[in-house]
């Protein structure tokens, strides 16, 4: 019986240990970014990378899922980590249109090295916005925030993002200075 019981407890002690680990491995190097999204609007997240590549037969580096079918349907869901709430989450429903729900998604993302983020907007009257690329490094402990958002009268798209005040979710996204242009992949990257 002993034997029995050491046989299911160590194991048991052994798992525990090692995804407590996991828990406390230091989070200095990540940073977490929400991507705001729905139908016609597109963003894609490139970690590691400078450049992007899109591909519809395979993985292009980007960790963005798309819910385009179902932010039609209006079935969209938000997939958070547990960012804090801001004004762009508590005003997502304003987004909404007669077809297409907003939605966000929430990634853990590697600090100290470089991201890439697109965006593109396009639509069945054939009004669109071509893809549109930053590139930046983000910040160890830091929160972002990417949409597109789009202006139908002025014919317009614009790509924002920005960090999330550490000290006040509710103020206005802090403008990320260190934001440049980020540009399709050569075939040999």
């Amino acid at each position: 019986m002993k034997k029995q019981l050491i046989a299911v407890v160590l194991p048991t002690f052994l798992l525990t240990s090692l995804c407590h680990a996991d828990d406390t491995a230091p989070q200095d190097s990540f940073a977490r970014i929400r991507v705001f999204q729905q139908n016609q609007i597109d963003l894609g997240l490139f970690p590691h990378r400078d450049c992007y590549r899109f591909s519809f037969t395979g993985n292009n580096g980007d960790i963005v899922e798309s819910q385009a079918l179902k932010s039609f349907l209006h079935l969209s869901e938000n997939k958070s980590i547990g960012m804090p709430e801001t004004p762009n989450t508590r005003g997502l429903a304003a987004r909404n249109n007669f077809i297409s729900k907003a939605y966000y998604q929430e990634y853990k993302i590697p600090a100290g090295e470089i991201t890439t983020l697109t965006a593109s907007f396009g639509d069945s009257y054939n009004k669109h916005c071509n893809t549109m690329a930053v590139k930046f490094t983000p910040q160890a402990g830091t929160d972002y925030e990417a949409m597109l958002n789009v202006d139908f009268d002025q014919e317009a798209c614009r790509l924002v993002i920005g960090a999330i005040p550490h000290d006040n979710p509710d103020a206005p996204l802090e403008r990320l200075d260190h934001l440049t242009p980020a540009s399709y992949c050569p075939d040999n990257k």
